[in-house]
């Protein structure tokens, strides 16, 4: 980490890993900082020690007192400089230092904001506390994580706090009905969406940046979450993960990480609710690469159908702060998830989803009347079909069941329409949904075969897009086939 000592060439020996000393135009008198426009953050203003500019082209300051914010009797100014200058000290016990010389308790206090810059303000260093802050009750005061220190001797204009940052997105490269590869990662035609037979597998990429500013941490956690809904099982085996220059970066065997000695994963119980986790065990080694995680998963019987989708969803958790002392290297098997300890000091990027849709088909059996027909039997042919499963529906009495038996042998639900007495049985229904599933077997064109419920219908589900013959293979006596 950077100490305040390695940076004792500007303004006198003052200025550590987290002040800013940014030269603009000169400004006698008072000057004006202003944020960057995408700084989101906004943050209370101490002034912690005043001092003299010796000449424009020589940011040292002299003749350094305490400054307006500082507590009652704190002690000799040239001293505090010497304890905040020692050798060996990180920026976490830099910061602590400044913090408990200034009075932050008090309610009168500047604010600085991206939309809100402050003027007014004399020449010397001023402690920024980031109004997200925590109270670390360890540390008996601010969390450090939250405080910055400037050095004004001109007007900033666009001051840069460095928070650690990063982005990830998911795509879906291919699936068993079609392949998306020759889509451009991250453009707009990257798929994040498509449509598959249950049984099908549902191949996904995953791409997240470690910060360059990584490196100046001494301990950087990059963990890349990866969420299934039900209907989709990961195949645990198909985890890979590259380390490379950019995300077009072909991947191949040269930037391929390797299993517990590059980063370490987690699935199952040890993931919960992720359905698997990804943690680089020294991110900083890969300070500025794209992470690129590529896995796959199977479309299973728990699919929803229609037009809810289901869903993959991954997040990436990163190092938040750069003057947090996360406790150094945790290289090693298992390591690279984060400590409890550390869980504030943590940011998690927006979710990135990817959409997987499956269908079905529903088929009733009636007479030239209406009348429900049982008995029949329909086979569904395609080119799409890895297993359909075939949808019972059953309805049973009940006295405060939902569903009304009209005279033809269908059901309609009571409370959504008025039936008049003699067009139903007058007795209230239970519905129940069976699902019985149909393995399709052989290459090119797959079938399956059921005949209809009781209510005369056979629903064919989990079919995915594609081209699908029914015939009917079985027919109630006394009926032409169809």
């Amino acid at each position: 980490m950077n100490t305040m000592k390695k940076l004792a060439a500007i303004v006198l020996a003052l200025v550590m890993a987290t002040a800013l000393c940014i030269p603009a135009l000169a400004d006698e008198g008072t000057h004006t900082i202003s944020l960057k426009e995408n700084d989101t953050h906004s943050y209370y203003v101490y002034q912690v020690l005043t001092g003299t500019r010796a000449n424009e082209s020589n940011e040292k300051l002299y003749d350094l007192d305490w400054g307006a914010d500082a507590i009652a009797d704190p002690g000799d100014v040239n001293d505090f400089v010497a304890s905040i200058t020692a050798e060996g000290l990180s920026e976490k016990d830099i910061v602590q230092r400044v913090a408990a010389k200034v009075e932050t308790s008090g309610t009168d206090r500047d604010t600085l904001s991206s939309r809100s810059p402050l003027s007014g303000l004399a020449t010397g260093y001023y402690l920024l506390v980031d109004t997200d802050g925590k109270t670390d009750s360890r540390a008996g005061g601010i969390d450090p994580a939250y405080l910055h220190v400037i050095c004004v001797v001109e007007n900033i204009n666009g001051l840069e706090i460095k928070y650690s940052a990063t982005e990830s997105h998911k795509e879906i490269t291919g699936d068993t009905l079609g392949d998306a590869t020759e889509q451009e990662p991250r453009s707009p035609e990257a798929p994040t969406i498509d449509n598959v037979s249950i049984g099908d597998t549902v191949y996904y990429r995953i791409t997240a940046d470690v910060p360059a500013n990584a490196a100046a941490y001494d301990y950087y956690y990059f963990v890349i979450n990866d969420t299934l809904d039900q209907g989709l099982t990961l195949n645990p085996e198909s985890i890979a993960v590259y380390a490379v220059e950019n995300d077009t970066t072909p991947l191949s065997a040269q930037n391929q990480l390797k299993a517990d000695a590059d980063y370490s994963v987690k699935t199952g119980e040890a993931s919960d609710p992720c359905s698997f986790q990804v943690g680089l065990i020294d991110a900083k080694e890969h300070a500025g690469d794209t992470i690129i995680v590529t896995c796959s998963a199977v479309l299973n019987e728990n699919a929803t159908i229609g037009e809810t989708p289901n869903r993959n969803t991954s997040t990436v958790t990163y190092s938040k702060y750069p003057n947090y002392n996360y406790g150094g290297e945790k290289k090693g098997p298992g390591t690279g998830f984060p400590d409890p300890k550390d869980l504030d000091a943590l940011g998690e990027t927006p979710a990135s989803v990817t959409e997987t849709y499956t269908t079905g088909i529903e088929i009733r059996k009636v007479d030239e009347n209406g009348n429900v027909l049982t008995g029949a039997e329909f086979t569904i042919t395609g080119d799409s079909t890895e297993t359909v499963l075939v949808s019972y529906e059953t309805f049973t009495v009940a006295e405060k069941g939902e569903y009304y038996r009209l005279n033809n042998g269908t059901y309609i639900i009571a409370e959504d329409t008025e039936i008049a007495p003699d067009q139903h049985d007058g007795k209230r229904y239970d519905k129940s949904v069976t699902y019985t599933p149909m393995d399709t077997t052989g290459e090119g064109a797959a079938e399956a075969k059921a005949e209809v419920g009781p209510d005369g219908v056979v629903r064919f589900i989990g079919l995915g897009a594609g081209t699908y013959t029914i015939t009917e293979t079985k027919t109630p006596e006394g009926y032409n086939t169809l």
